[in-house]
């Protein structure tokens, strides 16, 4: 269990990094078929519509990957990478819950 929670933390450091000291989400809120912001960010044509692929997926599964966290299900390939797509996410507890 000491392992596991040594995982838990280096996740949540990764993620408070890239919330905090990268400006997280932002990215993943923008309008990329703007050509003021493409241009900006330097993405071509397929980058463009990389980044409007995961802002269409995320949106239209918002309600299962908030419910990942509260219903603890760590072993879901999302339960980590959802927390990413969301502006007010906050570092969960330390606690770790078994799922029955």
């Amino acid at each position: 269990m000491k392992e596991i929670e040594g995982f838990f933390h280096s996740s949540k450091i990764m993620l408070a990094h890239f919330h905090f000291v990268c400006n997280g989400s932002a990215p993943l809120h923008m309008d990329w078929r703007d050509p003021t912001i493409s241009a900006t960010a330097k993405l071509d044509v397929e980058q463009v519509n990389f980044m409007e692929g995961i802002i269409a997926k995320i949106s239209k599964s918002e309600e299962f990957v908030l419910g990942l966290r509260l219903k603890n299900q760590y072993e879901s390939a999302l339960y980590w990478c959802h927390q990413l797509f969301f502006p007010d996410w906050e570092p969960p507890s330390p606690h770790i819950a078994e799922v029955p």
